[in-house]
């Protein structure tokens, strides 16, 4: 099985997601699973990162 398409996005603001309990800091851009990053647009808590932007993401699944 492969491995799931990650979209990078920055979150809107802080917050803590409940179910997995990972915390994300406002401003700051994140690789997410596709379907994570959609409920999260959904939600308001973060928005899409432009492909030219120069800063790394920080790979969610490695931060607690």
């Amino acid at each position: 099985m492969s491995e799931p398409k990650t979209v990078r996005v920055t979150a809107k603001r802080d917050f803590k997601d409940a179910g997995t309990e990972q915390n994300f800091t406002a401003g700051e851009a994140y690789e997410l699973p596709e379907g994570v990053a959609t409920n999260y647009r959904f939600a308001g808590l973060v928005e899409d990162v432009p492909a030219e932007a120069a800063e790394p993401a920080v790979d969610a699944k490695k931060r607690s």
